[in-house]
């Protein structure tokens, strides 16, 4: 084969790694798609991947090619994800050419969003409502996260079409999130905590150090190192922000109870459920079609390692729930041919270390190192069970796809 003959096939492989990597694939996968490909083009290429760039090389017979691509911004959209695998599966099965999958690829590249901006924010509401529960709310502590939610959305909305406010996103957040939790808890008697905290569920980045941490486990040390450094600072801005929402309150003479909610009945945990998952796929921008599987990637492992709670260690509860959420996965991937990440995001998220994350963070920079290093030690277990349970998983139900 000339090397004119590959270069289509180099472009379309290049080109779609960078829209992968764009919308949310981590590094071991998605050296593994490209690898895939290449071997399919009857290409020698080698890849190497960070959660900011893409290194690839190709050998031809006679020519060598080497290609460096950054990756400035990236955010999960599982709607394209699923276009973009359906597009991988056809090209390394020789279904479409190189140069008419480059012409699919601007096409889904110029898909939008799959809903609307008010149905999207008011998912931003709910995810959070339902995140309140979670963390042992009340039905104040759920209203306030629920205007916590909505704020956010709304900031996030406004980030969209605002690229100052897109670029101290990050810390902007977090301190209106506080602001909005600190004064509705001063006039309806509900805990701030909380809902500063189910307000950032979206934003903290639990799933971000879970990856990290299964990267690392398969060997993958420069991204994996990255990831979990950007996690840890994204954590850092995000716990800054929140003690200047925390000010900013103070500074008006709002002060901030340590208030016990009111405990809710152990089913309200599965109506949160049922809320959290359609939301949390939204967010994400999972296909319509996909919602139920979402939801129930929500349920599933959550009710096994709730059932686990009563006769095992927290640890082989998690480890459980890891399991069955990486089991379903790859089931969901085998059956319907789509890319697993679409069931396992969403079902990590109930499983994430996102919380004790947060909690260490502030504890260390509120002054108490000792809370501050027993919470990072909860999460490095944590993220270390969860990613032994999706290991397994995949020696128990191995995923046929590379996604």
């Amino acid at each position: 084969m000339s090397a004119n003959r590959t270069r289509p096939e180099i472009e379309f492989t290049l080109r779609l790694g960078r829209a992968l990597h764009r919308h949310g694939a981590p590094s071991h996968r998605l050296e593994q798609v490209l690898t895939t490909l290449s071997n399919s083009f009857k290409i020698d290429g080698q890849f190497f991947t960070t959660p900011t760039a893409m290194f690839a090389s190709f050998e031809l017979p006679n020519e060598r090619m080497a290609h460096l691509q950054r990756v400035h911004s990236s955010s999960i959209d599982l709607n394209k994800l699923c276009l973009l695998d359906d597009l991988f599966n056809r090209a390394a099965d020789h279904l479409i050419s190189p140069s008419d999958g480059l012409l699919e690829l601007d096409q889904i590249n110029q898909v939008g969003a799959p809903y609307g901006k008010v149905f999207t924010v008011l998912c931003f509401a709910l995810s959070s409502a339902a995140a309140a529960r979670f963390f042992d709310g009340g039905l104040l502590e759920i209203q306030l996260a629920l205007m916590c939610g909505l704020a956010l959305g709304l900031l996030s909305l406004i980030a969209d079409k605002a690229e100052p406010i897109q670029r101290t996103f990050a810390v902007l957040a977090p301190a209106i999130v506080a602001a909005v939790a600190g004064f509705g808890a001063s006039f309806i008697g509900a805990s701030a905590d909380i809902a500063t905290l189910a307000g950032l569920i979206v934003l903290v980045p639990g799933f971000t150090v879970t990856i990290a941490a299964t990267e690392l486990a398969m060997g993958h040390l420069v991204s994996g190192t990255a990831r979990m450094a950007g996690g840890i600072m994204a954590l850092l801005m995000m716990t800054a922000g929140v003690f200047a929402g925390r000010a900013a309150c103070q500074s008006l003479g709002i002060s901030i109870a340590d208030i016990q909610p009111t405990q809710l009945p152990n089913y309200s945990l599965y109506l949160a459920l049922l809320v959290a998952g359609p939301t949390l796929g939204v967010l994400f921008k999972a296909p319509k079609r996909e919602l139920l599987w979402v939801t129930l990637s929500v349920l599933v492992p959550f009710a096994i390692m709730q059932a686990c709670n009563d006769i095992a260690t927290d640890e082989w509860s998690l480890f459980l729930g890891a399991l069955s959420a990486g089991g379903f996965s790859n089931f969901y991937a085998r059956i319907f041919n789509r890319p697993a990440v679409i069931t396992r995001l969403p079902g990590m998220l109930v499983l994430v270390p996102g919380a004790l994350s947060f909690v260490s963070i502030s504890a260390l920079m509120a002054g108490d190192v000792l809370q501050g290093l027993e919470s990072a030690f909860k999460v490095m277990m944590t993220a270390t069970v969860l990613v032994t349970g999706f290991m397994v998983s995949n020696l128990l139900v191995h995923p046929r796809k590379a996604l």
